[in-house]
């Protein structure tokens, strides 16, 4: 009877073992995040001349395999980290997404009318805009490789800081 409780009581240990690591491992999982949808340029913009921060659109369309890789790999990662909360504004635009959004001018816009404004021809696409809705830096047209991806991102990320704050392009430039 002894062996039997023993037997019992050391596969009870294993099993609430298993189930402590199996929740450490499941709570260690990167928490869910959301990139913030554009719905009001307008006062996004406004947002861009009061905080000093560039605006990054990320023009995206539901059924692009390489949205959904700039998506889960650079711009979730940046949202979650936080390192980006005081650099820039980030908003998604789906393209084949119904939802109506307030354009620079207060009215109503569609997202392919938004697309077309900006010469947007391709999925992704991103741009960083000024207060007054021009693009600071090189628009990143697709991803091919999120090793140098982020990198460039990064850069053009601090071209539209510069530009915001009025520094000269010279100043970010080789040796």
């Amino acid at each position: 009877m002894k062996n039997s409780i023993t037997f019992y009581r050391d596969r009870f240990l294993v099993a609430m073992l298993l189930l402590l690591l199996w929740g450490t491992a499941r709570s260690e999982e990167a928490p869910p995040v959301t990139i913030p949808p554009l719905t009001n340029l307008a006062a996004d913009l406004d947002a861009v001349r009061t905080t000093g921060r560039p605006l990054l659109l990320i023009f995206s369309a539901e059924h692009c395999f390489y949205c959904e890789r700039l998506k889960e790999s650079i711009i979730k990662p940046m949202l979650r980290s936080g390192d980006y909360d005081d650099r820039v504004i980030i908003r998604l635009i789906e393209l084949d997404g119904y939802e109506t959004i307030t354009g620079a001018d207060g009215n109503a816009i569609e997202p392919p009318e938004l697309a077309r404004r900006h010469d947007v021809r391709v999925t992704p696409t991103v741009l960083l805009l000024g207060a007054e809705g021009e693009e600071l830096a090189p628009r990143q047209l697709g991803i091919n490789n999120e090793d140098y991806y982020g990198a460039y991102l990064d850069d053009a990320i601090a071209q539209a800081i510069d530009k915001l704050r009025g520094k000269p392009e010279a100043s970010r430039g080789s040796d």
